[in-house]
């Protein structure tokens, strides 16, 4: 949609929509391998320095998650708005009403 210089390409703003989705997928779904085992450290100290990493961890992919889910979700909706004012502005100049 462009008027006078100002210009939003809607179908990149439906692949960035497609794209944090695919991203939400993938940490969703990143192998136990990427994690780590405190208790394989064999020492005590470590062992507890890794698990308290590991919740961090798990906390801050949670987070991620959840601000992916709410960027992808306003974009979303930018992309619904900017389409049905396309569609209007469309209709309009073809004499019609929606």
């Amino acid at each position: 949609m462009g008027h006078g210089g100002f210009t939003v390409d809607v179908g990149a703003l439906q692949t960035m929509v497609t794209r944090l989705q695919a991203l939400r997928g993938d940490l969703a779904t990143a192998p136990a391998s990427q994690r780590l085992d405190p208790e394989a450290t064999g020492s005590h100290p470590l062992s507890a320095a890794v698990g308290e990493f590991v919740g961090r961890w798990d906390d801050g992919r949670e987070r991620i998650d959840r601000n992916l889910a709410t960027v992808t979700s306003a974009l979303e909706s930018v992309v619904a708005a900017y389409a049905a004012a396309d569609d209007a502005a469309r209709a309009a100049m073809n004499g019609q009403s929606l």
